[in-house]
């Protein structure tokens, strides 16, 4: 089985008492290793969005109060303006991914990435390399027809190794020690961009609130939080928050147990800042609430039916007898992926596109999209993500999802789950 960039030398604690390991594979490079910057910084850098004057490039905005785990340094997002003489079509907000960590075990296995700081010369190493945590250009790019050709963008940096959400707690028992600081990170990137992105410039568009692996966690953690950003009057909605959780399925209790909850509670905090305590932390109740809540908003998760490096964090929680290679077992996985489809099967606001195809010996770069993870982080084929006994079976393109996700004239929008699941 062939792994694409998401899975190298992972060495975790499977349980409590027990570690498990996931060798390289084709010599990639590791999920939790940070990318080599450059000498120099080559993106421009600006003060504010207000300040961008170059439409189409990235522009790198340092904001402050924030910090990475292992730095004091500050770090910021990155923006994309369609146009600087005209209003936004409508705005994407992205969260990075990158793993995570909340014990000396996970930490200094190196789970999570750039936990040392995540700066300009840090992005212009994503946008130089292949194996980068960029937007992936197949739905980022600009290129006509394209369902964000016209849309701004931001990227949101993660460097915190808490999914986006931990409480500025500190983990000691690592040297130097790590704070947890990526729910407060968030409120001030947030905060950055609604200077410029205010709710009357976004009266009447639509904002996507995107994340892939950690950035998917994140996103659905801030879901509300940002909705309310937009729309200070609510319950009136005048800015639609729509969410693409890419990667960071909403499992429940049978895949990401209570072990697995409290480990990330006891480490992050998460208690203490969750933004509907009445909710609770979970990912999956989060994402329930948001669904139920929002009928003007649109829900939509993706996945491959065997996410390698979900299933190795997944593992982590599980008792040693759901394991294989050091991982869940695919069929719990696979299991936990209908219960998700099942558990809110006539919600009119969510759809699903679970990647089953092309294996290794069909697509057209050798690579295994079964097992694939963090599809809007890398660059898969748009005609290798397939979803097999549906019309994304050669037909459409997943692509044509996520324009049908936009509510883009011409495309639908309904589940595409394989037809053995």
């Amino acid at each position: 089985m062939k792994v694409h960039r998401a899975v190298l030398s992972l060495c975790v604690p499977a349980t409590m008492a027990t570690a498990a390991c996931v060798e390289p594979v084709d010599g990639e490079a590791s999920l939790a290793a940070a990318s080599e910057p450059l000498t120099t910084s080559e993106v421009i850098q600006k003060p504010s969005i207000a300040s961008i004057d170059t439409a189409r490039v990235w522009n790198w905005i340092t904001v402050a109060g924030t910090r990475c785990g292992q730095s004091d340094a500050p770090t910021g997002i990155v923006v994309n303006r369609a146009s600087t003489t005209a209003a936004p079509t409508g705005l994407v907000i992205y969260l990075s991914g990158g793993g995570a960590c909340w014990n000396a075990a996970t930490c200094l296995a190196g789970l999570a990435k750039n936990m040392d700081g995540f700066g300009p010369a840090d992005w212009d190493a994503v946008q130089t390399t292949e194996e980068g945590t960029e937007p992936a250009p197949s739905y980022f790019s600009r290129n006509p027809g394209d369902p964000f050709e016209n849309y701004d963008m931001v990227f949101v940096s993660y460097c915190t190794g808490d999914l986006h959400a931990g409480a500025r707690s500190t983990l000691t028992t690592v040297s130097p020690p790590v704070v947890f600081a990526g729910n407060d990170n968030y409120k001030a990137m947030l905060a950055e961009v609604a200077k410029f992105y205010t709710p009357t410039l976004m009266k009447g568009k639509r904002v996507l609130l995107a994340g892939s692996s950690a950035g998917g966690f994140g996103a659905t953690w801030h879901f509300e939080r940002t909705v309310d950003t937009f729309n200070p009057s609510r319950p009136s909605i005048t800015t639609p928050v729509d969410l693409l959780v890419d990667s960071a399925p909403p499992f429940g209790a049978d895949v990401l147990t209570p072990t697995q909850y409290g480990m990330w509670n006891a480490a992050w905090k998460l208690g203490s800042v969750v933004y509907r305590p009445s909710v609770g932390i979970r990912h999956d109740a989060i994402f329930d609430n948001a669904v139920r809540t929002f009928s003007g908003s649109r829900f939509a998760v993706q996945t491959s039916v065997s996410d390698i490096p979900v299933r190795i964090f997944a593992g982590t929680g599980q008792p040693v007898e759901n394991l294989e290679g050091g991982m869940l077992q695919e069929e719990i996985f696979q299991d936990g992926l209908a219960n998700l489809y099942a558990r809110m099967p006539t919600a009119a606001n969510l759809n699903m596109f679970f990647v089953d195809g092309l294996g290794a010996d069909e697509s057209s770069d050798g690579v295994d999209y079964q097992t694939f993870h963090a599809f809007w982080q890398t660059s898969p084929a748009n005609t290798d993500v397939r979803v097999s006994g549906t019309a994304y079976d050669g037909t459409l393109r997943h692509s044509d999802w996520v324009r049908g996700l936009l509510k883009v004239p011409g495309y639908s929008w309904a589940d595409a789950i394989p037809s053995w699941l």
